[in-house]
């Protein structure tokens, strides 16, 4: 019997960990997504690293992890332009409120945040921060100003009978993903 092909097969994703709980599960998403046929290109903020070990997304993905962006200096090269220009999608997975917030004020203070800045193609979030946190009114005043730009930045919110701030399973996130991959 052929197996199907995936709506991810060929598909170049930026997928963006920042340091929350959740990033653990991160690497099952990158798994799985590189088992559909994508080509992953992680990158990990300074508090993703406390966490977890870019090994781990490096074998995961099969490509090189981006963490500092300043390492490729001296050759002179910002290699995050180029990883952004190529992500057909990206993914922030987990989303903390920090992520959140520098997004939607366009800060770009480390490799994550400039890749996503840089970025043209649309930006799947997938919040996972403390609940008091997530209903924090200016959190999510800050989500509510990214809502506004559906087109480019795309929320991957958890069930409504999950805790709020509690990110989704990698298979929820992954079949939101192909969603949005059939209609492109």
């Amino acid at each position: 019997m052929l197996k199907q092909e995936s709506s991810l097969t060929g598909k170049h994703i930026l997928f963006a960990v920042s340091g929350g709980n959740a990033v653990w599960q991160s690497v099952e998403t990158v798994t799985r997504l590189k088992q559909a046929g994508a080509d992953v290109h992680v990158v990990m903020t300074a508090s993703a690293l406390k966490f977890l070990s870019p090994v781990s997304f490096q074998r995961a993905s099969g490509n090189k992890v981006e963490t500092d962006m300043w390492e490729k200096l001296t050759e002179m090269s910002s290699s995050h332009i180029p990883l952004s220009k190529l992500a057909d999608i990206a993914i922030i997975a987990p989303a903390t409120g920090n992520i959140i917030s520098k997004l939607s004020c366009a800060i770009a203070d480390d490799t994550l945040t400039t890749m996503l800045l840089a970025c043209e193609s649309p930006i799947f979030i997938a919040p996972c921060m403390n609940p008091v946190m997530y209903k924090n009114p200016i959190m999510q005043e800050n989500i509510l100003r990214l809502k506004k730009y559906d087109t480019h930045y795309k929320f991957i919110e958890p069930d409504e009978d999950k805790k709020k701030g509690k990110i989704l399973p990698p298979q929820d996130i992954i079949d939101e993903i192909e969603k949005y991959c059939l209609t492109i």
